[in-house]
């Protein structure tokens, strides 16, 4: 071996950055340890110190019923749309800007996960999707009023 090289095994490898399902886990942990001690000790904020959301009764049955990505996919679209004074019919907003990286950033699930949860919920017809820009929205759907009973 001539003198100015150096053995592969010597060369130190470059830091690799942590995975986006690893941050998505470090995230999921920081909010178990953190988030969920604090709901227990103080209780939920109530709706005249904070935001509120509503949500219609028929999603306790998505809750039995759906699995948990699902269910996690449709409340962010319920938070960020009836959850948020907007433009809409009844002063709400009526379309989420939300991506599967908007859920592995909040350490909800990872990207993978959530786009999957994303398509099983529009195809299952609870949420209505269009394209905006390069981005995808989402809508809760809504009963007609001659379907509600």
């Amino acid at each position: 071996m001539p003198e100015d090289s150096v053995p592969e095994s010597d060369i130190p490898k470059q830091a690799s950055r942590p995975s986006r399902s690893r941050s998505t886990t470090v995230k999921r942990i920081l909010n178990r340890s953190f988030e969920l001690p604090r709901i227990q000790r103080e209780g939920f904020t109530p709706p005249s110190q904070g935001h509120w959301t509503k949500l219609p009764h028929e999603f306790i049955w998505v809750l039995a019923e759906e699995g948990k990505r699902v269910a996690i996919v449709i409340l962010e679209v319920f938070r960020q749309t009836v959850g948020y004074v907007g433009d809409g019919p009844d002063g709400r907003r009526e379309w989420a800007a939300v991506s599967s990286g908007h859920f592995a950033r909040k350490g909800f699930m990872d990207q993978g996960d959530a786009a999957r949860a994303l398509t099983r919920a529009v195809k299952a017809g609870y949420l209505i999707r269009r394209r905006r820009g390069r981005t995808w929205e989402y809508q809760v759907r809504w009963r007609t009023p001659d379907t509600c009973s």
